[in-house]
């Protein structure tokens, strides 16, 4: 899986317009990139989602039911622990509403879509 620093990127979905301008500015600020996640982006690989060629293939994948509403999420992509370390306290002292679901992109889940991966954290 190439995923080094130089590929530093946080994928995140909120409907709150407000908090999505806040998690963009705080990114923009630590010099991270940002994707924000779609509603028509619930059954993409996250490898896809993470501009990431993996390689890896699954044949079955859980698909999201009709309807089915994305919850808030964020994704950690190429992040080290010390830039999430940052990250974080910086999203505490800019006082940004919290978001319950937050993922690490490993050699695990990176063949997952984004369903599956939210599915896994609740």
């Amino acid at each position: 899986m190439e995923n080094t620093e130089n590929h530093k990127l946080i994928m995140y979905y909120t409907e709150d317009e407000k908090k999505s301008n806040q998690i963009a500015g705080l990114c923009k600020r630590l010099g991270i990139r940002t994707r924000k996640i779609k509603p028509s982006d619930i059954n993409l690989g996250m490898g896809s989602l993470a501009g990431i060629k993996t390689g890896v293939v699954k044949k079955e994948k859980n698909r999201a039911p009709i309807g089915y509403d994305i919850p808030e999420v964020i994704v950690f992509s190429g992040i080290s622990d010390k830039n999430l370390d940052i990250f974080l306290q910086e999203y505490k002292k800019e006082k940004i509403t919290p978001v319950a679901l937050k993922a690490i992109l490993t050699p695990y889940n990176i063949s997952w879509t984004l369903y599956e991966l939210i599915a896994e954290l609740q």
